[in-house]
Protein backbone atom coordinates (compact mmCIF):
# COMPACT_ATOMS: atom_id res chain seq x y z
CA UNK A 1 0.00 0.00 0.00
CA UNK A 2 3.12 2.62 1.00
CA UNK A 3 4.57 1.89 -2.26
CA UNK A 4 1.04 2.23 -4.41
CA UNK A 5 0.77 5.92 -2.06
CA UNK A 6 4.18 6.78 -2.86
CA UNK A 7 4.16 6.51 -6.41
CA UNK A 8 0.40 8.30 -6.99
CA UNK A 9 2.27 10.66 -5.13
CA UNK A 10 5.17 11.40 -7.88
CA UNK A 11 2.82 10.99 -10.59
CA UNK A 12 0.45 13.74 -9.37
CA UNK A 13 3.72 15.70 -8.79
CA UNK A 14 4.77 14.81 -12.28
CA UNK A 15 1.39 16.04 -13.75
CA UNK A 16 1.90 19.87 -11.50
CA UNK A 17 5.68 20.02 -12.91
CA UNK A 18 4.68 19.70 -16.53
CA UNK A 19 1.65 22.26 -15.96
CA UNK A 20 4.29 24.45 -14.58
CA UNK A 21 6.77 24.16 -17.16
CA UNK A 22 4.15 24.87 -20.19
CA UNK A 23 3.18 28.05 -18.40
CA UNK A 24 6.65 29.52 -18.00
CA UNK A 25 7.44 27.84 -21.58
CA UNK A 26 4.58 30.58 -22.55
CA UNK A 27 6.15 32.99 -20.24
CA UNK A 28 9.64 32.93 -21.89
CA UNK A 29 7.69 32.58 -25.48
CA UNK A 30 6.58 36.48 -24.37
CA UNK A 31 9.53 37.50 -23.01
CA UNK A 32 12.33 36.64 -25.86
CA UNK A 33 10.00 38.79 -28.01
CA UNK A 34 10.58 41.95 -25.30
CA UNK A 35 13.60 41.14 -24.11
CA UNK A 36 15.51 44.06 -25.83
CA UNK A 37 12.97 46.72 -24.65
CA UNK A 38 13.27 45.67 -21.21
CA UNK A 39 17.12 45.40 -20.84
CA UNK A 40 17.44 48.86 -19.89
CA UNK A 41 15.05 48.22 -16.59
CA UNK A 42 16.81 46.29 -13.93
CA UNK A 43 13.88 45.18 -12.29
CA UNK A 44 12.21 43.77 -15.26
CA UNK A 45 15.77 41.71 -16.09
CA UNK A 46 15.87 40.11 -12.49
CA UNK A 47 11.85 39.14 -12.80
CA UNK A 48 12.74 37.76 -15.98
CA UNK A 49 15.85 35.71 -14.56
CA UNK A 50 13.56 34.10 -11.69
CA UNK A 51 11.57 33.21 -14.28
CA UNK A 52 14.46 31.11 -16.55
CA UNK A 53 16.06 29.96 -13.14
CA UNK A 54 12.51 28.31 -12.30
CA UNK A 55 12.11 27.16 -15.68
CA UNK A 56 15.73 25.79 -15.60
CA UNK A 57 14.78 23.67 -12.53
CA UNK A 58 11.28 22.57 -13.30
CA UNK A 59 13.49 21.24 -16.42
CA UNK A 60 15.57 19.12 -14.05
CA UNK A 61 12.23 17.91 -12.20
CA UNK A 62 10.93 17.03 -15.16
CA UNK A 63 14.47 15.11 -16.14
CA UNK A 64 15.14 13.40 -12.41
CA UNK A 65 11.01 12.07 -12.40
CA UNK A 66 11.04 10.00 -15.03
CA UNK A 67 14.20 7.60 -13.38
CA UNK A 68 11.78 6.89 -10.83
CA UNK A 69 8.32 6.13 -12.09
CA UNK A 70 9.92 3.61 -15.18
CA UNK A 71 9.07 0.46 -14.23
CA UNK A 72 12.57 -0.97 -14.23
CA UNK A 73 13.48 1.02 -11.37
CA UNK A 74 10.21 2.09 -9.13
CA UNK A 75 10.20 3.05 -5.58
CA UNK A 76 9.41 0.20 -3.14
CA UNK A 77 9.70 0.16 0.50
CA UNK A 78 7.48 -3.11 0.85
CA UNK A 79 9.37 -5.46 2.71
CA UNK A 80 11.75 -7.72 0.28
CA UNK A 81 11.86 -11.18 -0.63
CA UNK A 82 14.74 -13.10 0.80
CA UNK A 83 18.08 -14.58 -1.21
CA UNK A 84 18.43 -17.68 0.46
CA UNK A 85 22.01 -19.49 1.11
CA UNK A 86 23.51 -22.87 0.42
CA UNK A 87 25.37 -24.67 2.06
CA UNK A 88 27.39 -26.43 -0.08
CA UNK A 89 29.36 -25.52 -3.19
CA UNK A 90 31.81 -26.99 -5.78
CA UNK A 91 33.10 -25.17 -8.56
CA UNK A 92 35.44 -26.69 -11.49
CA UNK A 93 37.10 -24.90 -14.42
CA UNK A 94 36.36 -26.78 -17.33
CA UNK A 95 37.62 -24.86 -20.36
CA UNK A 96 40.47 -22.01 -19.72
CA UNK A 97 43.42 -20.85 -21.50
CA UNK A 98 45.61 -21.62 -18.50
CA UNK A 99 46.81 -24.90 -18.02
CA UNK A 100 46.69 -26.86 -15.15
CA UNK A 101 45.65 -30.40 -14.78
CA UNK A 102 47.63 -33.12 -17.30
CA UNK A 103 45.14 -34.85 -19.72
CA UNK A 104 43.31 -32.00 -20.31
CA UNK A 105 42.70 -29.53 -23.44
CA UNK A 106 43.71 -26.00 -22.28
CA UNK A 107 41.73 -23.23 -25.12
CA UNK A 108 41.13 -19.17 -25.19
CA UNK A 109 37.80 -19.08 -23.14
CA UNK A 110 36.18 -19.63 -19.77
CA UNK A 111 33.67 -21.93 -18.24
CA UNK A 112 32.72 -23.10 -14.85
CA UNK A 113 30.59 -26.56 -13.95
CA UNK A 114 29.05 -25.63 -10.41
CA UNK A 115 27.04 -28.00 -7.87
CA UNK A 116 25.24 -25.83 -5.84
CA UNK A 117 23.66 -27.78 -3.41
CA UNK A 118 21.28 -29.93 -5.71
CA UNK A 119 21.36 -27.70 -8.50
CA UNK A 120 24.19 -28.13 -11.64
CA UNK A 121 24.85 -24.53 -13.00
CA UNK A 122 27.34 -24.11 -16.04
CA UNK A 123 28.54 -20.69 -16.14
CA UNK A 124 29.76 -19.92 -19.81
CA UNK A 125 30.39 -21.85 -22.15
CA UNK A 126 34.56 -22.10 -23.55
CA UNK A 127 35.09 -21.48 -27.18
CA UNK A 128 34.59 -24.64 -28.39
CA UNK A 129 32.20 -27.55 -27.56
CA UNK A 130 34.24 -30.37 -28.54
CA UNK A 131 37.27 -29.13 -26.31
CA UNK A 132 34.48 -28.48 -23.06
CA UNK A 133 32.86 -31.79 -23.77
CA UNK A 134 36.24 -33.46 -23.53
CA UNK A 135 37.27 -32.06 -20.09
CA UNK A 136 33.86 -32.66 -18.45
CA UNK A 137 34.37 -36.27 -19.69
CA UNK A 138 38.15 -36.17 -18.20
CA UNK A 139 37.13 -34.54 -15.08
CA UNK A 140 33.93 -37.46 -14.78
CA UNK A 141 31.12 -34.45 -14.88
CA UNK A 142 28.19 -35.59 -16.88
CA UNK A 143 27.08 -32.71 -19.12
CA UNK A 144 23.62 -33.98 -19.07
CA UNK A 145 23.32 -33.40 -15.30
CA UNK A 146 23.23 -29.36 -16.18
CA UNK A 147 20.37 -27.98 -15.00
CA UNK A 148 20.73 -24.26 -15.73
CA UNK A 149 23.13 -22.26 -18.46
CA UNK A 150 24.53 -19.05 -17.82
CA UNK A 151 26.18 -16.59 -20.26
CA UNK A 152 28.13 -13.63 -19.15
CA UNK A 153 28.27 -11.91 -22.74
CA UNK A 154 27.94 -12.63 -26.25
CA UNK A 155 31.76 -12.93 -27.09
CA UNK A 156 32.49 -16.52 -28.81
CA UNK A 157 35.35 -17.82 -26.70
CA UNK A 158 32.24 -17.89 -23.68
CA UNK A 159 29.36 -19.01 -25.58
CA UNK A 160 30.71 -20.85 -28.76
CA UNK A 161 30.30 -24.70 -26.82
CA UNK A 162 26.79 -23.84 -26.50
CA UNK A 163 25.14 -25.27 -29.32
CA UNK A 164 27.26 -28.97 -29.18
CA UNK A 165 26.58 -29.12 -25.55
CA UNK A 166 22.82 -28.44 -26.24
CA UNK A 167 22.82 -31.20 -28.58
CA UNK A 168 23.74 -33.35 -25.74
CA UNK A 169 21.70 -32.27 -22.94
CA UNK A 170 18.72 -29.56 -24.39
CA UNK A 171 16.57 -29.78 -21.18
CA UNK A 172 18.39 -26.95 -19.82
CA UNK A 173 17.20 -23.19 -19.24
CA UNK A 174 19.85 -20.56 -20.76
CA UNK A 175 19.74 -17.21 -19.17
CA UNK A 176 21.45 -14.99 -20.88
CA UNK A 177 21.77 -10.78 -21.60
CA UNK A 178 18.31 -9.23 -23.11
CA UNK A 179 21.04 -7.60 -25.63
CA UNK A 180 21.82 -10.69 -26.51
CA UNK A 181 21.12 -10.90 -30.76
CA UNK A 182 17.55 -12.63 -31.54
CA UNK A 183 19.04 -14.74 -34.05
CA UNK A 184 21.27 -16.22 -31.31
CA UNK A 185 17.92 -16.32 -28.94
CA UNK A 186 15.68 -18.13 -31.30
CA UNK A 187 18.45 -20.60 -31.92
CA UNK A 188 18.97 -21.72 -28.53
CA UNK A 189 15.20 -22.15 -28.41
CA UNK A 190 14.89 -24.36 -31.63
CA UNK A 191 17.37 -26.68 -30.22
CA UNK A 192 14.72 -27.30 -27.34
CA UNK A 193 16.51 -25.25 -24.28
CA UNK A 194 14.42 -22.24 -22.45
CA UNK A 195 15.69 -19.17 -22.81
CA UNK A 196 15.81 -16.30 -20.20
CA UNK A 197 16.38 -12.93 -21.39
CA UNK A 198 17.92 -10.95 -17.73
CA UNK A 199 18.18 -7.18 -17.68
CA UNK A 200 17.76 -6.53 -14.14
CA UNK A 201 18.99 -8.65 -11.24
CA UNK A 202 17.53 -11.82 -10.71
CA UNK A 203 17.67 -14.65 -8.89
CA UNK A 204 17.33 -18.10 -11.01
CA UNK A 205 17.40 -20.33 -8.34
CA UNK A 206 17.85 -21.04 -4.59
CA UNK A 207 21.03 -19.25 -3.80
CA UNK A 208 22.34 -17.88 -6.61
CA UNK A 209 21.39 -14.52 -8.47
CA UNK A 210 22.86 -12.62 -11.65
CA UNK A 211 23.47 -9.47 -11.31
CA UNK A 212 21.67 -8.13 -14.31
CA UNK A 213 23.19 -6.54 -18.02
CA UNK A 214 26.02 -4.14 -16.93
CA UNK A 215 27.17 -1.52 -19.60
CA UNK A 216 30.60 -2.35 -21.09
CA UNK A 217 30.66 0.45 -23.35
CA UNK A 218 30.23 0.01 -27.58
CA UNK A 219 26.52 -2.08 -27.41
CA UNK A 220 28.40 -5.02 -25.14
CA UNK A 221 26.92 -5.69 -21.75
CA UNK A 222 28.13 -8.76 -19.32
CA UNK A 223 26.22 -10.43 -16.03
CA UNK A 224 27.94 -11.77 -13.65
CA UNK A 225 27.09 -14.64 -11.31
CA UNK A 226 26.38 -14.45 -7.65
CA UNK A 227 26.19 -17.85 -5.13
CA UNK A 228 25.16 -16.56 -1.78
CA UNK A 229 26.63 -19.17 0.31
CA UNK A 230 26.56 -20.03 4.07
CA UNK A 231 30.23 -18.54 3.99
CA UNK A 232 30.00 -15.47 2.30
CA UNK A 233 29.17 -14.42 -1.25
CA UNK A 234 31.17 -16.04 -4.34
CA UNK A 235 31.15 -13.54 -7.38
CA UNK A 236 31.78 -15.17 -10.75
CA UNK A 237 32.76 -13.22 -13.79
CA UNK A 238 32.77 -14.36 -17.43
CA UNK A 239 35.53 -11.51 -18.61
CA UNK A 240 34.73 -8.41 -16.42
CA UNK A 241 34.83 -6.22 -19.13
CA UNK A 242 32.91 -3.39 -17.41
CA UNK A 243 35.78 -3.73 -14.50
CA UNK A 244 35.96 -6.14 -12.15
CA UNK A 245 35.85 -3.83 -8.91
CA UNK A 246 32.97 -1.59 -10.56
CA UNK A 247 31.19 -5.60 -10.73
CA UNK A 248 31.95 -6.23 -6.99
CA UNK A 249 30.61 -2.98 -6.10
CA UNK A 250 27.61 -3.47 -8.10
CA UNK A 251 27.01 -6.85 -5.82
CA UNK A 252 27.30 -4.71 -2.57
CA UNK A 253 24.97 -2.49 -3.87
CA UNK A 254 22.58 -4.76 -4.95
CA UNK A 255 22.52 -7.00 -1.81
CA UNK A 256 24.11 -4.13 0.95
CA UNK A 257 26.52 -6.27 1.81
CA UNK A 258 30.32 -5.71 1.65
CA UNK A 259 32.39 -8.81 2.54
CA UNK A 260 32.91 -11.55 -0.41
CA UNK A 261 34.12 -14.82 0.30
CA UNK A 262 35.52 -15.25 -3.36
CA UNK A 263 36.03 -13.40 -6.92
CA UNK A 264 36.92 -15.70 -9.59
CA UNK A 265 37.15 -15.60 -12.82
CA UNK A 266 38.29 -13.52 -15.84
CA UNK A 267 39.23 -10.10 -14.50
CA UNK A 268 40.20 -8.68 -18.25
CA UNK A 269 43.45 -6.71 -17.09
CA UNK A 270 46.07 -8.89 -19.93
CA UNK A 271 46.79 -5.27 -20.53
CA UNK A 272 46.32 -3.46 -17.57
CA UNK A 273 48.73 -1.28 -15.76
CA UNK A 274 50.22 -2.53 -12.45
CA UNK A 275 48.89 0.88 -11.14
CA UNK A 276 45.08 -0.18 -12.35
CA UNK A 277 45.65 -3.66 -10.85
CA UNK A 278 46.96 -2.40 -7.47
CA UNK A 279 43.72 -0.05 -7.24
CA UNK A 280 41.57 -3.08 -8.02
CA UNK A 281 43.35 -5.06 -5.16
CA UNK A 282 42.45 -2.05 -2.71
CA UNK A 283 39.27 -1.66 -3.64
CA UNK A 284 39.06 -6.03 -2.83
CA UNK A 285 40.33 -5.26 0.35
CA UNK A 286 37.97 -2.46 0.84
CA UNK A 287 34.97 -4.89 0.28
CA UNK A 288 37.06 -7.58 2.46
CA UNK A 289 37.31 -9.92 -0.20
CA UNK A 290 38.77 -13.07 1.03
CA UNK A 291 39.75 -15.28 -2.08
CA UNK A 292 40.75 -14.42 -5.30
CA UNK A 293 40.84 -16.92 -8.57
CA UNK A 294 42.00 -14.54 -11.72
CA UNK A 295 41.92 -16.91 -14.22
CA UNK A 296 41.14 -16.88 -18.33
CA UNK A 297 41.77 -12.85 -19.45
CA UNK A 298 43.51 -11.64 -16.17
CA UNK A 299 46.80 -11.50 -17.68
CA UNK A 300 50.09 -12.97 -16.12
CA UNK A 301 50.96 -9.57 -14.32
CA UNK A 302 47.34 -9.47 -12.85
CA UNK A 303 48.23 -13.07 -11.71
CA UNK A 304 51.56 -12.10 -10.29
CA UNK A 305 49.82 -9.22 -8.39
CA UNK A 306 47.06 -10.63 -6.76
CA UNK A 307 49.60 -13.71 -5.58
CA UNK A 308 52.31 -11.29 -3.91
CA UNK A 309 49.03 -9.56 -2.09
CA UNK A 310 46.47 -12.47 -1.57
CA UNK A 311 49.33 -15.19 -1.17
CA UNK A 312 47.68 -18.32 -0.07
CA UNK A 313 44.53 -16.77 -0.71
CA UNK A 314 44.90 -16.75 -4.28
CA UNK A 315 43.87 -19.20 -6.66
CA UNK A 316 45.67 -19.71 -9.78
CA UNK A 317 43.72 -22.07 -11.12
CA UNK A 318 43.36 -22.96 -14.46
CA UNK A 319 41.58 -26.01 -16.71
CA UNK A 320 40.95 -29.01 -14.29
CA UNK A 321 41.20 -26.53 -11.34
CA UNK A 322 38.24 -27.29 -8.51
CA UNK A 323 37.49 -25.67 -5.34
CA UNK A 324 34.94 -26.80 -2.71
CA UNK A 325 33.07 -24.25 0.07
CA UNK A 326 35.01 -26.29 2.59
CA UNK A 327 38.49 -25.39 1.18
CA UNK A 328 37.87 -21.76 1.88
CA UNK A 329 38.50 -21.19 5.43
CA UNK A 330 41.33 -19.82 7.48
CA UNK A 331 42.75 -16.08 7.77
CA UNK A 332 40.53 -13.67 6.06
CA UNK A 333 37.63 -15.95 5.15
CA UNK A 334 37.14 -16.52 8.41
CA UNK A 335 35.89 -13.14 8.86
CA UNK A 336 33.88 -13.15 5.73
CA UNK A 337 30.60 -14.50 7.14
CA UNK A 338 29.37 -16.36 10.41
CA UNK A 339 25.57 -16.11 9.86
CA UNK A 340 24.37 -16.56 6.52
CA UNK A 341 22.78 -13.15 5.27
CA UNK A 342 19.78 -12.30 3.90
CA UNK A 343 19.35 -10.37 0.74
CA UNK A 344 16.74 -7.11 0.16
CA UNK A 345 16.65 -8.45 -3.91
CA UNK A 346 13.50 -9.62 -5.47
CA UNK A 347 13.13 -13.51 -6.20
CA UNK A 348 12.47 -13.80 -9.70
CA UNK A 349 11.16 -16.90 -11.78
CA UNK A 350 11.33 -17.35 -15.49
CA UNK A 351 7.83 -16.06 -15.84
CA UNK A 352 8.56 -13.22 -13.45
CA UNK A 353 9.27 -10.10 -16.14
CA UNK A 354 12.68 -8.88 -14.42
CA UNK A 355 11.60 -5.34 -15.40
CA UNK A 356 8.66 -4.97 -13.32
CA UNK A 357 9.42 -7.12 -10.54
CA UNK A 358 12.77 -5.27 -9.34
CA UNK A 359 12.67 -3.79 -6.17
CA UNK A 360 15.11 -0.95 -5.51
CA UNK A 361 15.73 1.28 -2.73
CA UNK A 362 16.07 4.28 -4.16
CA UNK A 363 17.17 6.43 -0.76
CA UNK A 364 20.32 4.75 -1.02
CA UNK A 365 20.96 6.40 -4.34
CA UNK A 366 19.59 9.56 -3.27
CA UNK A 367 16.90 10.25 -5.90
CA UNK A 368 13.98 11.05 -2.99
CA UNK A 369 16.31 13.74 -1.81
CA UNK A 370 17.30 15.40 -5.33
CA UNK A 371 13.53 15.08 -5.98
CA UNK A 372 12.25 16.71 -2.37
CA UNK A 373 15.18 19.17 -3.13
CA UNK A 374 14.27 20.45 -6.36
CA UNK A 375 10.42 20.50 -5.63
CA UNK A 376 11.09 22.45 -2.42
CA UNK A 377 13.74 25.22 -4.58
CA UNK A 378 11.01 25.38 -7.38
CA UNK A 379 8.27 26.55 -4.75
CA UNK A 380 10.76 28.65 -3.21
CA UNK A 381 11.68 30.62 -6.49
CA UNK A 382 7.58 30.75 -7.55
CA UNK A 383 7.01 32.42 -3.97
CA UNK A 384 10.09 35.02 -4.26
CA UNK A 385 9.03 35.76 -7.89
CA UNK A 386 5.80 37.06 -7.23
CA UNK A 387 7.10 38.44 -3.70
CA UNK A 388 9.14 40.75 -5.76
CA UNK A 389 6.73 41.57 -8.31
CA UNK A 390 4.14 42.54 -5.62
CA UNK A 391 6.50 44.84 -4.32
CA UNK A 392 7.71 46.51 -6.94
CA UNK A 393 4.19 47.01 -7.64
Amino acid sequence: MLKQTLTLYLFSGKVVAVFIFVLLHRKLAVATTYCRASLHNSKNVLNWFYIGYIYVLVLMFLHILPIVTTSSMYVSLDPPMNIEWINNLEIYVVYDNNPYREGLRASWGLSLYIIADNETILFDTGGDGDILLYNMEALGLDPKDIDVIVLSHIHGDHTGGLFKLLEVNPSVTVYLPRSFPSSFKEQVRSMGAEVVEVHDPMVISNGVMVTGEISCGGGLYEEALVINTSRGLVILTGCAHPGVDNIVAKVVNILGYDKILLVGGGFHLGGASRERIMEIIDTFKKYHVGYVMPIHCSGDTARQLFKENYEDHCLLGGVGFSIKLGDLVGGIAEEVSTTPIKSNITQFSPTTSPSTGASYDLLENNLIPIIIGTLALTIFSIIIYYWRVYRSG
